[in-house]
């Protein structure tokens, strides 16, 4: 009997993101049940904070996808590969926030096509 192939680091990073979704979901339609009725404005507040910390965090991704060479001459060499460096290193310490980040846009995205699109099906009717 074959083993499955073990999944790769692309489906590992989805079903991370699919795990975090199953508490956002449940914490998004649990909140009115306890009371607090306006869970849009608390995820869409924290889900701007946290991309707009993201951004910022990764210096406006100035460095992505960017070699030596194609920063200023005028810097130089092992500075412009040690700001290289530190953008991949900021890119890879800050990866955990997409894995909060993803599920609250997601949730935002499943809510509104059911208030829109699915009127009827609502789950607070």
């Amino acid at each position: 009997m074959r083993r499955p192939a073990p999944i790769s680091g692309n489906g590992r990073r989805l079903l991370a993101v699919l795990l975090c979704l199953i508490p956002a979901e449940v914490l998004y339609y649990g909140l009115p049940l306890l009371g607090f009725l306006y869970p849009h404005i608390l995820y869409t507040a924290a889900g701007c904070a946290l991309a707009l910390w993201y951004v910022i965090y990764n210096r406006g991704f100035a460095t992505r996808g960017k070699t030596a060479a194609d920063l200023s001459p005028d810097i130089p060499l092992a500075e412009r590969e040690a700001t290289i460096a530190e953008g991949k290193r900021r890119q890879a310490r800050s990866a955990w926030a997409l894995y909060i980040l993803l599920p609250i846009l997601f949730t935002l995205l499943i809510d509104t096509v059911i208030l829109f699109l699915l009127p009827d099906r609502s789950f607070f009717s």
